[in-house]
C-alpha cells in the first residue's frame, strides 16, 4: 500500500479533468457573464457569475459563483461555487427541459457529481452540481472539515455548516431554474452518501424538486456518528471533547438535515413512485441498520435495491448497471429522443477494435487495482520497479522525477524512493525507504534507521492514514473495479466522458482523451501488462510519464528483501511499534497531500 500514491497521482490528474478543467486567459474573459436571478424562494434577488470552462461534444460546462444566503444568527460566508452542464443541442427559444441536481459525498472532490453530470448532460438534461461548504474547491475558502474540527470552536463551525446547506441549495436552485434551458417546476435530485442525506430535506422543503434518487444513504445521523467508523471518527472525537453547549448546538443543527425528520413528505413521494433508493449490503460507513431505518420510514423497505457483496465505496461498481435505470426514471417528453441514445459513438465497423480496446483496458485496470491492494490476497503479491517524471516545458515550474521500488509478499513489504530535481516534497524526501518484515522500519535520508520492535500491535499502517487518503484510495478502487465489470469502453465513454481508441502497433497501446487532457497506456509485447503511462495537459503542456521497469504480480521474494537496512556507522534505533506505524502513516499522508497540491 505505501507505493500507491504514484499510481494515485496519475489517476487523480485524469479524474480532476472530469468536467473540472479551467478556461484560461482571453478565453475565460470573453466567456464570463454576470446574470441576475430575480425569482427566489426568500424574495431576495442576487446575481451570479458564470464562466465557460469547457465545451464537450454534447454539452458545455460553466463554473458558477454566487453569494451564500444570509442565515439568521450566523455571520457572512464566502461565495458558493457550482458547475452548470448545459446541452449543446438546446437552442434559444426552444422548450425548457427537466433539470437534475447532483449532490456530492462528504470529502468529495467533485468526481462523483462530474460522472453523473457527464452522463445526464450527454443525454440532453441540464445539470447543476453545487459544491458543498468545506468540500472540494470550497475547502480552500473555509478550510477542510478535518482541519476545522481540530481548531478551537471548530465543532460549532461545523454545526453552522449544517444550518447553511439547505439555504445554499435552494438559492442554487433559484439560479438553476432562472436558466431558459430549465423547466423550473420539474427538477430532480440525485445524492450520494452525505449527498443523499442532504437531498432528503432538500426535496422535502422545496416543491420544485420532483423525483429523488438516494445512493448509499440512510437515516439517524446521530447514530451514524456515534458508530465511530473511519469517516466519522474525527467528528466523534471532536464531539467528545467539545463543551456541552457546542455539542448541543451541533446535534440541533443536524436535526435540520436529518432524513427521518422529513419521512412523511418523502413517503408521499415514494407512494407516488418518485423515489429510487440504492444501498450496499456491507456498507461500512452508513451501516445496514441505518439504511433500513430510513427505507422503512419512507415506505421504500420493499422497493429499494441492495447491492450484494459490496461496501460503501465499492458500490460504485454498480453505476453502469443503474444509470440507465435512473435515466429512464427521470426521462420525460422535454428531453429529445435523439439525445438519450445510449449506444457507443463508434460506428459498426469499429466494433472489433472497440472490443479489443475493452480487453486491454480491463487488463490495465486489474493491474492498477493490484497496486492499490493493501491486504494480502493469494496471487496478488507483487514486485514493482518504476520511474515517474513530471515536466513543465511551457512554464517556469521545476521538472523532477522519482525512482521507486516496491515489493510485497504476504504481510511483508518494502518501499524505497529516490528523487531527482526540485520536487514538491522538499529535500528531506530525496532518499527514503521503509518497510516491514516481522516489524515496521524506516530508513531516513541521513542513514539513521528506526525499527518498531517494541510493544507489538495488530494495528496496520493503513489505520493511521487520514480520512482524505483513505477516501481517495477507496474511490479509485471503486473506479478500477467499475472498469473491470461490464463494458469498460462504454463506461469510459458514456459515464466518464473519456474517449478511448486502440493504437495499433507492436505492441498496441490505448489512447484516452477528455477535453484538453490526453493519456496513453502502453502495453508489453504480450499485451497482458502495462509498460508505461503518459499523461499530458495540452493547454499547459504539463507531462507526466510513469514507466514500469519491472512488474511481477507473483514475486519470488526472499525474506531478506524485507529486512531493514544496516548503514555503516549508523545504529538501529528500536522504537514503539504503534508509534512507528503512526510515523509511516503520517509519511504517506504527507506525500499524498503534497502530490494532490502539485496537480
Amino acid at each position: 500500500m505505501p507505493g500507491l500514491f504514484y499510481t494515485v497521482c496519475c489517476f487523480i490528474v485524469v479524474l480532476s479533468g472530469l468536467g473540472m478543467s479551467q478556461a484560461t486567459g482571453n478565453e475565460s474573459a470573453s466567456k464570463t457573464q454576470t446574470i441576475p436571478a430575480e425569482q427566489t424562494v426568500d424574495g431576495k434577488a442576487f446575481s451570479f457569475v458564470m464562466t465557460l470552462q469547457s465545451r464537450e461534444d454534447r454539452y458545455s460546462i460553466w463554473r458558477l459563483t454566487y453569494p451564500s444566503p444570509a442565515v439568521a444568527g450566523l455571520g457572512n460566508f464566502p461565495d458558493v461555487v457550482a458547475r452548470l452542464y448545459l446541452p449543446n443541442d438546446w437552442k434559444e427559444g426552444a422548450r425548457p427541459r427537466t433539470g437534475i441536481v447532483c449532490i456530492d459525498v462528504l470529502g468529495g472532490n467533485g468526481v462523483i457529481p462530474a460522472l453523473l453530470g457527464n452522463h445526464f448532460a450527454s443525454r440532453g438534461f441540464p445539470v447543476f452540481l453545487p459544491v458543498l461548504p468545506c468540500i472540494g474547491e470550497r475547502a480552500t475558502q473555509q478550510g477542510k472539515i478535518s482541519t476545522m474540527l481540530k481548531q478551537q470552536n471548530g465543532i460549532r463551525s461545523l454545526g453552522e455548516l449544517f444550518l447553511r446547506v439547505h439555504p445554499e441549495l435552494r438559492r442554487g436552485l433559484d439560479l438553476f431554474c432562472s436558466r431558459p434551458e430549465v423547466l423550473s417546476e420539474r427538477v430532480h435530485v440525485v445524492g450520494a452518501s452525505l449527498g443523499s442525506i442532504i437531498a432528503c430535506g432538500f426535496a422535502a422543503k422545496d416543491s420544485r424538486i420532483d423525483k429523488v434518487v438516494l445512493l448509499v444513504g440512510g437515516g439517524n445521523i446521530k447514530k451514524i456518528v456515534e458508530l465511530n467508523t473511519s469517516d466519522a471518527k474525527l467528528l466523534a472525537h471532536a464531539l467528545d471533547h467539545a463543551p456541552q453547549k457546542d455539542r448541543q448546538f451541533v446535534f440541533q443543527s443536524l436535526e435540520h438535515i436529518e432524513p427521518l425528520a422529513f419521512a412523511s413528505q418523502l413517503k408521499q413521494k415514494a407512494d407516488a413512485g418518485k423515489i429510487l433508493m440504492y444501498n450496499a449490503e456491507h456498507d461500512e460507513i452508513i451501516v445496514p441498520e441505518r439504511t433500513a431505518e430510513l427505507a422503512k420510514a419512507i415506505g421504500m423497505e420493499k422497493k429499494r435495491k441492495v447491492f450484494p457483496g459490496v461496501g460503501h465505496f465499492t458500490a460504485a461498481a454498480h453505476l453502469p448497471e443503474i444509470l440507465p435505470e435512473i435515466t429512464a426514471f427521470f426521462l420525460d417528453d422535454t428531453i429529445p429522443a435523439s439525445t438519450t441514445d445510449n449506444k457507443s459513438r463508434d460506428s459498426e465497423q469499429n466494433v472489433k477494435e472497440t472490443s479489443s480496446a475493452n480487453v486491454l483496458l480491463k487488463k490495465s485496470a486489474a493491474q492498477l487495482a493490484c497496486l492499490l491492494d493493501s491486504t494480502h490476497v493469494p496471487g496478488k503479491d507483487m514486485s514493482l520497479e518504476a520511474e515517474l517524471a513530471v515536466d513543465h516545458p511551457q512554464s517556469d515550474k521545476d521538472n523532477y522525477s522519482f525512482y521507486l521500488v516496491f515489493v510485497k509478499k504476504d504481510k511483508q513489504y518494502r518501499f524505497s524512493l529516490r528523487t531527482k530535481g526540485k520536487t514538491p516534497f522538499g529535500s528531506q524526501y530525496e532518499r527514503i525507504a521503509f518497510g516491514q518484515n516481522e516489524c515496521p522500519w524506516l530508513a531516513a535520508h541521513d542513514g539513521v534507521v528506526f525499527r518498531g520492535s517494541k510493544h507489538p500491535t495488530e494495528q496496520t499502517v493503513q489505520q493511521f492514514l487520514s480520512t482524505d487518503a483513505n477516501n481517495t484510495l477507496k474511490m479509485i478502487r471503486g473506479l478500477l473495479e467499475l472498469l473491470q465489470t461490464g463494458d469498460a469502453h462504454v463506461t469510459l465513454d458514456s459515464l466518464l466522458g473519456i474517449r478511448i481508441a486502440k493504437r495499433n502497433g507492436s505492441p498496441p497501446s490505448l489512447s484516452l482523451r477528455k477535453a484538453n487532457y490526453r493519456m496513453e497506456i502502453r502495453m508489453n509485447a504480450s499485451c497482458d501488462a502495462i509498460e508505461g503511462i503518459a499523461f499530458q495537459d495540452e493547454r499547459s503542456g504539463m507531462r507526466v510519464r510513469l514507466l514500469f521497469k519491472r512488474f511481477d504480480k507473483t514475486p519470488d521474494a526472499a525474506a531478506c528483501h524485507f529486512e531493514c537496512p544496516i548503514t555503516s556507522g549508523k545504529p538501529i534505533k528500536e522504537t514503539n511499534q504503534a508509534e512507528m506505524k503512526l510515523v509511516l502513516g503520517t509519511l504517506v499522508n504527507t506525500l499524498l497531500e503534497k502530490l494532490r497540491e502539485q496537480f
